[in-house]
């Protein structure tokens, strides 16, 4: 049946109401890496040296106030989303004048061409990011990966249709990006000594095997033979 279908016939505030809220709300995912996304959350939040305002519907960030807004957690689908988010307007506030200084995000307002310029390469890192520390190694891979290429596509194309080479100058500032806010979350995780959780400390690669002994010993014998033959 429908909420509307219901009659409330009591005193007070209409119980339906907060029902139509609720239902109205996106259905939190569990995803099967849960606890590992609600460690990278928290110390994701952390990480970003700007003010957090949670609230609302809309996620944006403010350069004129250096402070990112972000919608109520309960609007999200998952966790993964939530930080993907997150990530993208903590990657805006890189390119404030006192950080990276980047002229797309100060002439966003512009023209479609540094919006474009400015969406590509600070969503290019989220994902990026989001890689790197395997966040998205669950069931809920393909969707957001299909999600993000639309979204990359979109605004691309604004920079490629005005100077297709602009669209390697994005891709250099996204890695530019990506490189500072990794290095803030690495801090972090190491701090809360979560960070083996994320990346498996690398290996390094074996030294090339020593050629045994004996088979020098008998490469030198039989260079002498060869070499007192010549003689005789």
């Amino acid at each position: 049946f429908n909420i509307d279908q219901l009659e409330y016939t009591g005193t007070g505030v209409d119980p339906r109401i907060k029902w139509k809220e609720a239902y109205s709300r996106p259905r939190k995912l569990i995803a099967s890496n849960q606890e590992e996304l609600e460690i990278f959350k928290d110390n994701l939040i952390k990480s970003i040296h700007v003010p957090i305002v949670q609230g609302g519907h809309t996620n944006f960030y403010s350069p004129s106030r250096n402070e990112i807004s972000m919608a109520n957690n309960d609007l999200f689908r998952n966790d993964l989303q939530f930080i993907h988010t997150l990530l993208h307007e903590g990657l805006h506030s890189t390119g404030h004048k006192d950080v990276l200084k980047r002229e797309s995000l100060y002439k966003y307002h512009i023209n479609d061409f540094y919006r474009g310029f400015e969406e590509t390469l600070v969503n290019v890192a989220a994902v990026k990011v989001v890689q790197h520390y395997g966040l998205d190694m669950s069931e809920l891979n393909e969707a957001f990966h299909k999600n993000e290429t639309v979204y990359n596509v979109g605004w691309a194309k604004h920079v490629f249709n005005k100077d297709p080479l602009q669209i390697i100058e994005a891709m250099y500032k996204a890695e530019e990006a990506f490189r500072h806010v990794k290095t803030n979350i690495d801090y972090q995780l190491k701090a809360e000594k979560v960070y083996g959780i994320f990346i498996q400390d690398e290996v390094e690669p074996k030294a090339p095997a020593k050629i045994a002994e004996h088979k020098r010993e008998a490469n030198s014998d039989h260079a002498k033979k060869q070499y007192n033959k010549q003689k005789v």
